[in-house]
């Protein structure tokens, strides 16, 4: 993967706070810059290979215990964030679109600390699923554009960093197949063509990608506060021509998986967007939508047959916008 250049780092910043599930107040660059030859540019690039360096001792001493060296857990979010983006984005790569995955590492804690050898399993297990989503894509010209990293869930004895992953894609086929072409509902199917195309994706995934591509955003180093979620499925809310916002489907005997058309697939994408404005509480912003499907299995009738229900569900996100000030 092509190293980021540092500039590209610093530029990265205002994007990756867009996608930050929290506040990041406490930026861990030193914003007064001490009596040094060095530019701030610098002295950022430094603190990445220092913690580097510290983590390319651990992984060529593989027998090192913990108890050694550590930092809190809001520099250590910083440290792999800052390092994941310096080693693996390029926030200059030319794409047409983004598309963005969630996933998390849990570490425990040393006290109220992270110790540098469980820093180093952290980062070991993000380039892990880094390079898992890359494969999972099946596209050739696609980059990492931004990684954030935040604290997600943390209790005494350990912590959970959330990490969202930005992926810039210049591929004329494969966002051809986002939008022209019909997928299975769910299961991770993958195109309805046979083609085996897009496994690993489905329906769901798709209306998730093609509502966040229209969620606005303000421009800037902005972050939010505030959240709050609203949670549906399937024919929960329906149009007055009683028509499901959302998709469902039960099937009894044989069970054959639906596919969505294009044009199936766009109606349910703007319908994800009409129910989050019913929702929407009056002093917030959309923020994310998290679309997933289910299916429930059960005997049914006398006879006991196989049945299933099959079930899209969304999850959205709201919360407050804020615009960071620019650093003086």
């Amino acid at each position: 993967m092509k190293k980021v250049y540092i500039i590209n780092y610093i530029l990265m910043i205002s994007i990756l706070l867009l996608l930050a599930g929290c506040n990041k107040d406490d930026v861990l660059i030193d914003t007064e810059k001490p009596d040094s030859p060095m530019s701030y540019t610098e002295i950022v690039e430094s603190k990445i290979l220092q913690f580097k360096d510290k983590l390319d001792v651990v992984r060529a001493n593989p027998g090192l215990k913990m108890g050694g060296e550590s930092m809190d857990v809001s520099a250590a979010e910083w440290h792999l964030e800052a390092l994941t983006n310096y080693l693996y984005a390029n926030a200059g790569f030319e794409f047409e679109t983004i598309l963005i995955n969630v996933d998390s590492v849990s570490v425990v804690l040393t006290g109220t600390e992270v110790d540098i050898v469980t820093l180093q399993t952290a980062f070991n297990q993000i380039e892990d699923i880094l390079a898992a989503q890359y494969a999972a894509f099946g596209v050739g010209n696609i980059q990492l554009i931004v990684s954030d990293i935040y604290i997600k869930n943390q209790d005494e004895e350990s912590v959970t960093f959330g990490l969202t992953s930005g992926f810039g894609i210049s591929d004329s086929t494969y966002l051809n197949k986002i939008y022209n072409t019909p997928w299975y509902w769910g299961w991770e199917l993958g195109t309805c063509d046979g083609s085996g195309y897009g496994v690993g994706k489905d329906a769901a995934d798709i209306i998730m990608f093609q509502a966040n591509v229209e969620v606005p955003v303000p421009s800037g180093a902005s972050y939010y506060t505030d959240v709050s979620y609203f949670t549906t499925s399937g024919c929960e809310y329906q149009n007055p021509n009683q028509e499901c916002y959302l998709f469902e489907d039960f099937q009894e005997y044989e069970l054959i998986h639906a596919c969505l058309t294009p044009e199936e697939i766009s109606w349910y994408k703007n319908n994800v967007h009409t129910l989050a404005d019913m929702h929407k509480p009056q002093d917030k912003s959309i923020i994310y939508y998290f679309v997933y499907d289910a299916t429930a299995f059960a005997l049914c009738g006398q006879d006991f047959h196989d049945c299933w229900f099959m079930v899209h569900f969304l999850e959205v996100t709201y919360g407050m916008w804020h615009i960071k000030p620019p650093e003086g």
